[in-house]
Formats: C-alpha cells, sequence, structure tokens
C-alpha cells in the first residue's frame, strides 16, 4: 500500500475545511459554493495523473485569453462524475475496498481529443474540458476501462458518498452511461461562456492528434491524503 501526505489538491470544486453551514458563500473569484458543507466529512477525488507535458503549448494558449478564463491547477483525469465525500471512518474501509478490486484491473490507454465546455448543473461555472470521445470499439482496452469506472462508481456509491450532482455539457443533459473520460483544464463564469466557446474553438484546430494517457495507477484524494492503487502491468 503506498499513500503520502499532500497539500489539498486544487481540483475544480473542492469542499472547503471550514465548518460553516452557508453553502451559497460567492468565493473571491466569483465562484459560488453551491452545497453545505458537514462537519467530519472529507471530498474524495479518484482520477488519474497526466504527463507534466501534455498540455504545455495548449494551457499557452488559454493563458492568452485574459482573465475571464483561468487555468485549473494540477489537471487530472476524472474517473468519477459529481463530487462525493466519507467520513472519517469510511475513508479506510473504501480505500481497502477499491484496492481489493481495482488491483486485478489491468492498466489501459485513454485518448483525449475533443475540447467541450462543461457547466455545473446549478450553472454556477463553466469547464473547458479535454474528452476521449464517444466510441462504440469494442476491444479489450475499451472494456477494461469502462470495468474500472464501474468498479469505483459501484465503491462510492456503497458509502451513499455523492455530495453534488454532476457537470454536464452546457444546455443538455446526461446519464451516467454517457460518462466519458476528462480532465478539465480551464474554469469560467457564466458571463464568460461566449468566449470559452470560441476558446474551445481554436483549441480543437490547435490540437494535431489525441492525447495518449496511461493508466496504470488509480489516485484516491481524501482530505490531504493521497492513496496510489497499481493496475497490473499489461502482458
Amino acid at each position: 500500500m503506498q499513500s503520502s501526505k499532500l497539500p489539498l489538491p486544487k481540483f475544480p470544486s473542492p469542499i472547503e475545511s471550514d465548518e460553516s453551514s452557508d453553502y451559497s458563500t460567492i468565493q473571491p473569484d466569483g465562484r459560488i459554493r453551491s452545497y453545505p458543507h458537514v462537519r467530519g466529512q472529507w471530498t474524495t477525488f479518484v482520477y488519474s495523473e497526466l504527463p507534466d507535458d501534455s498540455l504545455i503549448d495548449l494551457s499557452d494558449c488559454i493563458s492568452s485569453c485574459g482573465s475571464d478564463i483561468q487555468l485549473i491547477e494540477n489537471i487530472h483525469v476524472s474517473m468519477v462524475r459529481g463530487h462525493y465525500a466519507l467520513s472519517f471512518h469510511q475513508i479506510t474501509p473504501f480505500v481497502t475496498g477499491l484496492r481489493d478490486k481495482l488491483s486485478i484491473c489491468q492498466a489501459f490507454d485513454i485518448y483525449l481529443s475533443v475540447f467541450k465546455l462543461f457547466t455545473n448543473e446549478e450553472s454556477t461555472r463553466s469547464f473547458i474540458c479535454l474528452c476521449e470521445p464517444k466510441l462504440m470499439v469494442d476491444s479489450v482496452n475499451t472494456r477494461t476501462s469502462r470495468y474500472v469506472l464501474d468498479l469505483i462508481k459501484q465503491t462510492l456509491d456503497d458509502y451513499n458518498a455523492k455530495v453534488e450532482s454532476t457537470i454536464a455539457p452546457s444546455n443538455q443533459n446526461l446519464c451516467l452511461d454517457d460518462f466519458t473520460f476528462h480532465t478539465s483544464i480551464a474554469w469560467c463564469l457564466p458571463g464568460a461562456d461566449k468566449s470559452a466557446s470560441n476558446l474551445i474553438a481554436q483549441l480543437n484546430e490547435l490540437l494535431d492528434e489525441p492525447i495518449k494517457v496511461h493508466v496504470d495507477t488509480i489516485k484516491i484524494n481524501t482530505g490531504n491524503i493521497c492513496h496510489t492503487i497499481s493496475l497490473k502491468d499489461r502482458t
């Protein structure tokens, strides 16, 4: 078992550590906290890391767009939709149970190639996401990746851990079967959606080929602790 203490990652919508029950507070950068804090619960993220240099050129393009669109630090490939929180006593059995399930799964590849604009259900923030296209390809790689997603979601659901509904493409409704791997690379407030849409068109032109992400580890961040689960090498 590998684990290490890390600073709380700056993921898109973490639950802050204060104990306030006021969940309509406007943050300094204009974001609106849209769900209540629950004392003793820890926001839990399940994700895979991206290569450090995979989006450098695209990040430079986003940075040139001004202050309306903000880059997201510590970008990662999401393994779940929505946000989850665990009580302290649930963390160890959750991590242990998920490790037991995933450690027998093979590593797999993700190909991110399409930029899309996603908006959270409360319409308080939009995200520029680089996504895996929805491909109807039946392969060992595809079946493995979907199986891993199912195991993660089922395990989280066993703990009734969901605290916020998902983000979805702007002006569209999504069901759970529509989930695709994605990384959120920037965010903006609703007033900047037009600028974000224009930026997405530019980014799709700039992306010459899919970005391949080899997933051989799954990360679980809960509180300030990061757990790493290794997948089996492909033979």
